[in-house]
């Protein structure tokens, strides 16, 4: 894979440790707390034994092994975006097929540390390339790869998520699905909670309540499938939960799994 993604970058890179690092390497300073906790508790190691068990219950991953189908029938480079403790649905992908061709990415470096140390025991590092980068600038040539997939990846990402389904939309080949698997707060649990905690979680996490559907459209896609899932209270591992659990919480959510063909 590390040619293909020489071939494949329109911007500068280096490689550190097999990782590839097209934004700076250190940790941004709000997610040093979280990355801490993350390779102290060995969090994804725990996702990942969980996954292999198929015990693993994020509800990111709704209709995840039907999706992971799709993914593998359609074949190509797969992107995974904001891959996470959990690894969106490249679990799944590769529990179908070993040998899927998958860029593990993220914003967080520890994320794709820890997962390159997890499968450098394991048997997947040839057809696994790993690559800290920005979902606002991706580092790909137009129309250069056939999957993106993501499991909460959009919705969590950090700066401009409009800028970043541009940048989908750009960087897929004629004919390529952007797969997104995600969450938005329910508003109707939400108005029964205290007005504190209203305010607090609109403030923090005023994200979590747009599903970008419509902005799916805007950016250019042809064809979207979207599926609406059940509500279901998400307590998997989170930075969002680890903010409600301060108030005894568990939020409710709408859950969605969309197709976005270009």
């Amino acid at each position: 894979m590390d040619n293909l993604m020489e071939k494949k970058s329109s911007k500068s890179f280096e490689i550190k440790n097999g990782i590839y690092y097209y934004i700076l390497e250190q940790e941004l300073s709000w997610n040093d707390e979280w990355t801490k906790k993350l390779i102290s508790k060995n969090l994804i190691e725990g996702c990942w034994e969980l996954h292999k068990s198929n015990k693993y219950g994020n509800i990111l991953t709704l209709k995840a092994a039907e999706a992971a189908k799709k993914i593998i029938d359609h074949g190509g480079i797969i992107l995974e975006i904001g891959t996470g403790l959990g690894g969106g649905f490249m679990p799944y992908v590769l529990k179908l097929d070993k040998s899927a061709r998958i860029i593990i990415s993220d914003l967080c470096p520890t994320v794709c540390i820890e997962w390159k140390k997890i499968f450098e025991k394991e048997y997947f590092p040839k057809n696994i390339t790993y690559a800290v980068l920005d979902n606002c600038e991706l580092p790909f040539f137009d129309e250069s790869i056939d999957i993106i997939s993501s499991c909460g990846g959009l919705v969590n990402i950090e700066t401009d998520k409009i800028k970043a389904l541009k940048e989908f939309h750009r960087v897929l080949k004629k004919g390529g699905i952007f797969i997104d698997s995600g969450v938005s707060i329910n508003n109707e649990y939400l108005s029964t909670l205290s007005n504190d905690f209203q305010n607090k979680i609109k403030e923090k996490f005023s994200v979590m309540f747009n599903d970008y559907l419509t902005e799916c459209y805007d950016v250019g896609f042809d064809e979207i499938i979207n599926i609406e899932g059940e509500k279901i209270i998400d307590k998997d591992p989170s930075y969002v939960n680890e903010f409600c659990k301060q108030y005894g919480i568990f939020l409710l959510y709408n859950t969605y799994l969309r197709y976005c063909i270009k």
